[in-house]
């Protein structure tokens, strides 16, 4: 049994082709004319890119051979990858749905050796879970970009995608890792007071539909590129300057006690205005925000042993310890004792 794919096909959907079904013609026709007449075989679609070959024949080098040239003909006449998984002799179609969970299980290896590729089944290397624990990609990545170094934010995506070749880690961990690193980029802008034509969503799709390491370098190098166009482009990446005052001034005072009522004095307007504003402007509640504002900082306060978790509320503009509590459980999903606890336990670790 071969099974065939295009690689990276959804984007590929995107640009030359189309029209599916029309790919799937141009598919069968040259599969066909690779395959000589002599080699008894059955073609089967399992989608308008993808499917299997069942050859009847032990010849296995043979196979190998016709494999190659389907592979180098489709390169050649439809400017496309494709790569073939081909399974160990079978002595009897009673296995078949067993095999070809295999052979698709075993595609998945072309992520890392790339497009075009001939996978052998039964050779098959075993991938290996990502551990966040080990890595500090993302962290080094998020600062290099906030200082705005772009040339050590793509070193540390070579650095990034190279563990992963090295550890062998399962392809899907992969993608979600870059994601996770674009989405905190995202929300370090946004917090900046960033709003309008952002790039991180639409690389973040990009990601999405890589199927091989390589691609997924080239679409982290490309989005690299349009962040740092995008940062440049200052006219486009601010809020109104009223959002921003008031987030300047619940930066500088989130100590005190802060209410709808008091920011809309500050910056002379109705409560009303102030607040559906803020909503539509930044997609969250302004009270949601003053409070993020003050548990994060809490975070921070709650790591030094000299304060006390009271001391920590009235830090943040929260003399009631009771709501500081119940607060700081809503955003972190954890008790203010809890967390400077297990926070304790890591540093004596």
């Amino acid at each position: 049994m071969a099974y065939f794919r295009v690689d990276n096909i959804n984007m590929l959907y995107e640009g030359k082709f189309k029209e599916h079904a029309r790919l799937q013609s141009n598919l069968r026709d040259l599969i066909r004319e690779s395959i000589s007449l002599y080699v008894k075989h059955q073609v089967i679609f399992i989608s308008n890119h993808s499917g299997v070959i069942l050859f009847h024949s032990a010849e296995k080098l043979r196979i190998i051979t016709i494999c190659n040239s389907i592979m180098r003909n489709i390169e050649q006449y439809l400017d496309v990858h494709l790569s073939i998984t081909l399974s160990d002799i079978q002595r009897t179609l009673k296995t078949y749905d067993e095999v070809y969970m295999q052979v698709v299980q075993a595609h998945e290896q072309r992520f890392y050796k790339g497009e075009g590729v001939l996978i052998h089944s039964e050779e098959g290397d075993l991938f290996h879970s990502l551990q966040m624990n080990d890595l500090q990609y993302h962290v080094e990545l998020l600062e290099a970009v906030q200082k705005k170094n772009f040339h050590q934010a793509n070193e540390l995506i070579d650095k990034t995608l190279l563990y992963m070749r090295e550890n062998h880690i399962v392809p899907r961990q992969v993608l979600e890792y870059t994601i996770f690193i674009i989405n905190n980029l995202e929300g370090k802008e946004i917090e900046k007071g960033a709003r309008q034509n952002m790039p991180f969503g639409a690389i973040t799709a990009n990601i999405r539909k890589c199927e091989t390491l390589d691609k997924l370098s080239e679409v982290l190098k490309e989005g690299f590129v349009k962040i740092e166009e995008w940062m440049k482009d200052s006219s486009s990446s601010k809020y109104r300057r009223e959002i921003t005052e008031v987030m300047d001034f619940v930066e500088k005072n989130y100590h005190q006690k802060l209410n709808l009522k008091m920011l809309a004095e500050t910056l002379d307007m109705n409560e009303s205005t102030l607040s559906r504003l803020f909503k539509s402007e930044t997609g969250i509640n302004l009270n949601y925000y003053i409070n993020e504002k003050r548990m994060k900082k809490a975070k921070e306060l709650l790591q030094e042993p000299a304060y006390k978790i009271k001391d920590v509320a009235n830090a943040v503009g929260m003399e009631d310890q009771l709501y500081f509590n119940k607060v700081f459980k809503k955003y972190y999903h954890v008790s203010p004792s809890d967390y400077r606890k297990k926070v304790l336990q890591d540093d004596e670790a």
